[in-house]
């Protein structure tokens, strides 16, 4: 079956002798010829009868596999060699077989037939897409012509694909060929009317899919048709030229600005393509880029291209700017060459790092000294053991072989160059406390990363990372039997209180906080309860005084209403660290001393017993000195949550069951509310409002 051309097969499906099926594209005669089928595998050789393969024949199959030899009707037979598969050839397998038959059945169905499902979506995998679009992505012309000629395709319909392991919502058959880079296919469809700026939902037109698979003659034929250059996508605010400088692309860069791209918008980090092209190294990009853009311009996070470049440590781009006076002052130059090598000595403290930071140092101290360009000296700091920053290279000199005086000399440096607010200097200080942990060098550690915490706060920025960070290594300490200095838990303890604080105050405004502070305040509480005992009086007493503090704001995880006493009981609050294993007596005993609520309800009204009692724990010890402690510190062990269960109902474990049931006082004044609920007798009208909650607890 399927369709003769000058008296020659030249494509339909054809049944062999042996009753396989094959359809594929013929050339030839009836007596011999070559025949492709379905699966891309090529015979070309004898035939006889309607082309049934026999006598001499060569048979290339898709995985690179040949044989070579004799046919009988159809089948291989006699002498014959095979050769070995090309592993490379494996992927054009199936791809080759869906064009085959793909174009096939296009040459032979009518429209008429096809007209009700001809735009219908097929769904596989990740993907959505209908027949234009596959053909589109896989490259196959023959099939995209027929169907914009002859059936009634829409070329504007959505689908949705997966590129470099995304997932792209909202793509057309226009992207999908830019994206994989068909030339011919986008002209095609150009020509049958396709929308040139047709975006994604993330507002990805084709003509930022060919810049991002560098396309560029893609690029030249979208941006001829009227391809808008400027748009920017949705997630980052990035347009087609930030796209191109981010990877590198010279010749697309340079074809874009020729023809009009503005490099002066900024993603919403406020970043520009010379931003971009300066942090990923780019000299070429770069030099193109400052030739157009206004060079001064800063992201949000205060850095200029320049700035940037010594950030990310790539010293060729910034000698191109201090060696230009159009692009840089020698202040600006200066200060440049103090952050390239402040972030050489942050990066890694190796010989060669620190050979380099010294050099650079040394470089500004002498560009500032030649040009007479000053630099503010700030105060002394306790965080950095009070040092100075050098005013002169014989400062500097001096401290060049001692490498904590020359980290603490960096420090100042970018405290001193990129402000105290900058995001950048504080992961800068983070770093380097991340080292002294390393080190087990844990008070200068925690020094740094409170000054990190202090400088946040200042500007009202959230502290949940370097919190986070100090709870770690408060735990790698008790680990490693350190002792925590109690004037440094005193200002981690009141930092989190403020954190807390500032976070319920932005949920009151909606604004959508995390509560990781929460489990923050929990793991303090941990460490607390293990050093307490630990200390003398007097600061013991004080370190009590912020606990009752932190706990008396009865803070609260936004999710599920739970209080600190729930988390403690929680298995899921536990982290690696042996020093936060949930639940935990002597966190419990220390929350309810301090004033934790023992009945206290989260959002589904389970209690702390609850809680405790649904746990599966090995330590059965801890279990039942938790719930003592619940117990004899007035925890009710027959409220009921919003499942209408008491903690003895939710208990996993029979033995925890033994102690709940065996360590249950019901009280007659329980025992009444319990019947009030039983016998649904109305009593609000009757009673307090306090007395109110009592009974429906019950």
């Amino acid at each position: 079956m399927g369709q003769w051309k000058d008296n020659r097969w030249h494509i339909g499906i054809l049944t062999w002798n042996t009753g396989e099926t094959c359809t594929g594209i013929w050339s030839g005669n009836k007596t011999n010829g070559s025949f492709v089928d379905n699966d891309g595998t090529v015979f070309e050789g004898d035939l006889v009868g309607d082309g049934v393969a026999h006598g001499q024949g060569i048979e290339r199959y898709i995985d690179g596999t040949c044989y070579r030899g004799t046919y009988k009707l159809g089948s291989k037979d006699g002498r014959g060699s095979m050769t070995s598969p090309d592993a490379a050839q494996y992927d054009r397998r199936h791809i080759y077989k869906l064009s085959t038959v793909l174009e096939t059945i296009l040459k032979f169905v009518s429209p008429e037939h096809t007209r009700l499902f001809i735009n219908d979506f097929v769904e596989h995998s990740r993907y959505k897409w209908n027949i234009l679009i596959i053909a589109a992505t896989f490259g196959f012309y023959s099939s995209v012509k027929m169907l914009l000629n002859k059936f009634d395709v829409n070329v504007e319909i959505e689908g949705v694909v997966e590129y470099d392991n995304q997932i792209i919502p909202g793509t057309t058959a226009l992207w999908c060929a830019a994206a994989s880079s068909h030339l011919n296919i986008v002209k095609l469809l150009l020509h049958y009317g396709a929308n040139i700026n047709h975006f994604t939902l993330t507002y990805s037109t084709p003509l930022r899919a060919a810049t991002f698979n560098n396309q560029l003659k893609i690029v030249q034929l979208l941006v001829a048709n009227g391809a808008a250059i400027d748009i920017q996508n949705k997630s980052h605010g990035d347009t087609c030229l930030v796209l191109a400088a981010s990877k590198g692309l010279r010749e697309i860069v340079y074809y874009l600005l020729r023809n009009g791209a503005d490099p002066n918008i900024r993603s919403h980090d406020g970043a520009t393509a010379l931003h971009v092209a300066c942090e990923e190294n780019y000299l070429e990009c770069t030099k193109l880029l400052t030739t157009h853009e206004n060079i001064k311009s800063k992201t949000l996070a205060g850095l200029t291209p320049l700035m940037t470049a010594a950030v990310k440590i790539n010293p060729l781009i910034v000698e191109h700017f201090i060696s230009n006076e159009k692009l840089c002052s020698k202040q600006e130059g200066a200060d440049a060459l103090e952050l390239l090598g402040s972030f050489y000595c942050n990066n890694a403290s190796n010989a060669d790092n620190l050979h380099k930071t010294y050099e650079y140092l040394s470089r500004a101290m002498l560009l500032r000294s030649t040009f007479h360009i000053s630099k503010i000296i700030s105060p002394l700091i306790e965080e950095y053991g009070y040092q100075q920053e050098c005013r002169t290279l014989e400062d500097l000199r001096n401290i060049r072989h001692n490498v904590d005086a020359l980290h603490m000399e960096t420090l100042i440096t970018l405290e001193r160059v990129l402000g105290t607010s900058s995001e950048t200097l504080h992961s800068a200080i983070l770093r380097r406390g991340g080292v002294y942990a390393d080190e087990k060098r844990y008070d200068s550690c925690v020094t740094l990363w409170l000054r990190v915490c202090n400088l946040k706060k200042l500007v009202d920025q959230s502290l949940d990372e370097p919190l986070i960070r100090l709870v770690a290594v408060f735990a790698e300490m008790f680990e490693n039997k350190i002792e925590v200095k109690t004037h440094l838990f005193k200002q981690v303890l009141n930092l989190n209180i403020d954190e807390l604080n500032r976070e319920r105050l932005l949920i009151n405004r909606s604004m959508n906080p995390h509560w990781t502070n929460c489990k923050t305040a929990l793991y303090l509480c941990a460490v607390a309860a293990k050093v307490l005992p630990t200390k003398p009086i007097e600061e013991r007493l004080q370190l009590e005084k912020i606990i009752r503090r932190l706990i008396s704001f009865n803070f609260k995880t936004r999710a599920t209403n739970s209080a600190l006493i729930h988390l403690c009981m929680d298995t899921s609050a536990s982290t690696s660290n042996l020093a936060y294993k949930f639940p935990c007596s002597s966190t419990a005993r220390l929350l309810i001393e301090f004033g934790a609520k023992v009945n206290a309800m989260d959002a589904s009204r389970n209690t702390p017993l609850h809680i405790i009692a649904g746990c599966s724990m090995h330590n059965l010890d801890e279990a039942e000195n938790i719930i003592e402690s619940l117990i004899d510190n007035g925890a009710h062990t027959d409220t009921v949550n919003d499942n209408g269960k008491i903690p003895f109902d939710c208990g996993k474990l029979e033995n925890i069951r033994r102690i709940l049931k065996a360590r249950a006082r019901i009280s007659l004044k329980c025992l009444v509310a319990k019947a009030i609920v039983k016998h649904q007798i109305n009593y609000h009208k009757h009673v307090s409002m306090t007395l109110a909650t009592f009974i429906r607890n019950h």
